[in-house]
């Protein structure tokens, strides 16, 4: 490693997923990389409650969004800032609610 270089530990989100329990949110800030949930099962996604997701302009919420729905959440836009970010908060839906 040189010499001002930090070696981080990475693991695909897949794992994080697999890894939670419980009554669950998570907080995603990912500086782009908010499509890896477009690749990611239903069933792992479901393992959190929860999402607070910063999408940012150049990946296609709309995208985030629809298979958020498919997976059984409901979508609120929280914050749209004047360079095109947003922050979307996504809640699990009962099963009874869910269309």
């Amino acid at each position: 490693m040189l010499s001002g270089q930090v070696k981080v530990l990475s693991l695909p989100l897949t794992e994080i997923l697999n890894r939670l329990s419980g009554n669950v949110a998570v907080k995603m800030d990912c500086e782009g990389c908010e499509e890896a949930l477009l690749f990611t099962s239903c069933e792992t996604i479901r393992r959190a409650r929860e999402w607070l997701i910063e999408i940012h302009p150049w990946v296609s919420a709309d995208k985030v969004i629809q298979r958020m729905k498919e997976c059984g959440f409901s979508s609120y836009l929280r914050f749209r800032y004047h360079n095109g970010l947003a922050v979307y908060h996504f809640v699990l839906m009962p099963q009874d609610q869910k269309s």
